[in-house]
Parts: C-alpha cells; sequence; structure tokens
C-alpha cells in the first residue's frame, strides 16, 4: 500500500480478501499501515461457491490464522449464516 508505517487509526475490508492472489501479503500490508492499537473490521464470504473471481477460498479458521500470521490479534470472530 502507498502509505507510511503507522498511518491510519482503523482499516475494514468487506467481501476482498477471497479475490485476492495473496490474502496474507494483503492483510500484512493493512497491520503495517495502522497505526498501535488500530482497529481492523471486515469480512470474507465462507460459504459461497467457488467462481472465477475467487482467488482464495477461506475458511473461518483460515482466515483467523491468516490474520494472525500477519500480525493481528484478533478480538472478536464470528460465523453469520
Amino acid at each position: 500500500l502507498p502509505f507510511k508505517s503507522g498511518t491510519f487509526a482503523a482499516a475494514m475490508t468487506f467481501s476482498t480478501l477471497e479475490h485476492l492472489w495473496n490474502p496474507f501479503l494483503a492483510t500484512s500490508e493493512v497491520h503495517r499501515v495502522l497505526s498501535e492499537n488500530a482497529r481492523f473490521a471486515g469480512e470474507a464470504a465462507f460459504l459461497e461457491a467457488m467462481h472465477d473471481n475467487s482467488c482464495f477460498h477461506m475458511s473461518p479458521i483460515g482466515l483467523e490464522k491468516c490474520l494472525g500470521a500477519t500480525g493481528f490479534q484478533v478480538e472478536s470472530f464470528a460465523v453469520r449464516l
């Protein structure tokens, strides 16, 4: 991302991560540009069938591991049907 480290106090992503070739790189960059104690909120499709625009089909556990591996501490997590 073209921003200095620690620039933002919050970030959001909705229905995005499953469409990226490397969601680990994306969440790592989001973490980098967030300031200390910043918040990150988002969602990803879990039950959606694979389609031509899905690059990385995440499970709830996979998303939590992706966030943890890129520096985030997951405070809450919910699966909605």
